[in-house]
C-alpha cells in the first residue's frame, strides 16, 4: 500500500484491518436506519470526530505510530467509508482541521472510547455513531 508497510505479510494485515474498521463504521450507517449515512456524518462534526476517534484507537491498538501511516490509514478507510460521496477526501481534510473544536473532540473521545471497549471485549458492537444519526434524521423529520 504506497510503499508503507514493507512485505506481504504486513500489507495484507493493514489491508484486513482497513477493510474491519470500515466495515465497523458502515455498519452503523446500516444500524441507523438512514439512508445517506456517509452523506450525514460527512455534514457532522461529531460523527466526523467519532470516526476519527474510532481509528485513532485501532491505529494505537496496532501501535500504528507513524504520522504518516496513520494519515493513510484515516485516508484508505475513509475512500471505503465515504465512498458515495463526491469526494471521499474531504471528510480526512475536515478531521484533521476540525481537531481543535470542541464538538468534533467529543466525537473524537467517544468514537475512541468505543473501539476500545469493542477492541478489549467491554462491548459488544460500537453504537454512538448509529445513534448520532439516528437523532440527526429525527431532528431533521420535526
Amino acid at each position: 500500500m504506497f510503499g508503507i508497510f514493507k512485505n506481504k505479510k504486513t500489507d495484507q494485515h493493514y489491508d484486513k484491518l482497513v477493510e474491519y474498521v470500515s466495515v465497523l463504521v458502515q455498519m452503523q450507517f446500516k444500524q441507523s436506519a438512514c439512508d445517506d449515512g456517509p452523506s450525514v456524518a460527512s455534514r457532522d462534526l461529531w460523527s466526523l470526530g467519532y470516526i476519527l476517534g474510532f481509528h485513532d484507537a485501532f491505529c494505537q491498538n496496532q501501535n500504528i505510530s507513524d504520522k504518516n501511516k496513520r494519515i493513510q490509514f484515516i485516508k484508505d478507510s475513509y475512500e471505503i467509508i465515504f465512498r458515495d460521496l463526491e469526494d471521499s477526501f474531504e471528510p480526512v481534510l475536515v478531521s484533521l482541521h476540525m481537531q481543535n473544536e470542541s464538538t468534533f473532540r467529543s466525537g473524537v473521545i467517544a468514537g475512541g472510547t468505543e473501539a476500545m471497549g469493542l477492541i478489549n471485549g467491554t462491548i459488544p458492537m460500537p453504537l454512538g455513531l448509529a445513534m448520532r444519526i439516528m437523532d440527526i434524521n429525527s431532528e431533521s423529520e420535526d
